[in-house]
């Protein structure tokens, strides 16, 4: 990339930065225009409004991908520690996790099965959109949960609802871990769970074959 790129890149990452939010209320969505809206992001706003929540939106368009996106999520959305803990301990009410499934489905429903050019420095492929959540239990405990659009939407709703019950049996890692890729079983009707380290290990043996 030449450096007057680069800069215009810089540049550009900087102005789209502007619209993500920090605080222990806010709900984080890492997006692609054109998959989603300015109408669909200006309902999830007034939705989250009405449980005291505020959405931050983060356009992906443009940005370079790293190797790693081989089981990275595409969209997804971030759900703040607080807000997380709250409604394990029940010190707020369903309405609020039933406000964030009907978000988080209503966006899955708009992404599911669609494709995107992904670019790297050096070349583009069409890659299949992957969707989810990002959930963090403390600071050294991540998980990813990849949301399938192969699955029909009582199936997503059934998956969501079991995120609180995986959530309510992990140990707190001792030390910062990359987040865990978590995928829904259906036969089990339980959340699987694996170690960043293992899914790095899948991905070079599947690149040898």
């Amino acid at each position: 990339m030449k450096i007057e790129n680069t800069k215009k890149y810089i540049e550009k990452r900087i102005e789209k930065m502007k619209t993500i939010k920090k605080g222990v209320d806010v709900i984080h969505l890492s997006y692609y225009k054109g998959l989603l809206n300015e109408k669909d992001i200006d309902e999830y706003h007034k939705v989250l409004d009405k449980i005291n929540l505020k959405l931050s939106t983060y356009d992906k368009n443009g940005d370079l991908t790293a190797s790693l996106d081989d089981f990275s999520l595409s969209v997804f959305y971030i759900l703040s520690e607080l807000t997380i803990q709250e409604i394990l301990n029940g010190t707020i009410t369903n309405a609020t996790w039933d406000v964030i499934k009907f978000i988080v489905i209503n966006s899955w429903n708009k992404v599911k099965n669609k494709t995107l050019t992904k670019y790297t420095s050096t070349s583009k492929e069409n890659k299949k959109v992957s969707f989810g959540v990002k959930i963090s239990i403390d600071k050294n405990t991540h998980f990813d949960f990849h949301l399938d659009g192969n699955i029909d939407e009582a199936t997503i709703n059934k998956a969501l609802d079991k995120i609180l019950d995986f959530l309510h049996k992990q140990q707190k890692n001792k030390i910062y871990k990359n987040a865990n890729y978590v995928e829904y079983n259906i036969k089990k009707n339980e959340w699987k769970s694996t170690e960043f380290s293992d899914m790095i290990k899948k991905i070079k043996q599947k690149k040898k074959k």
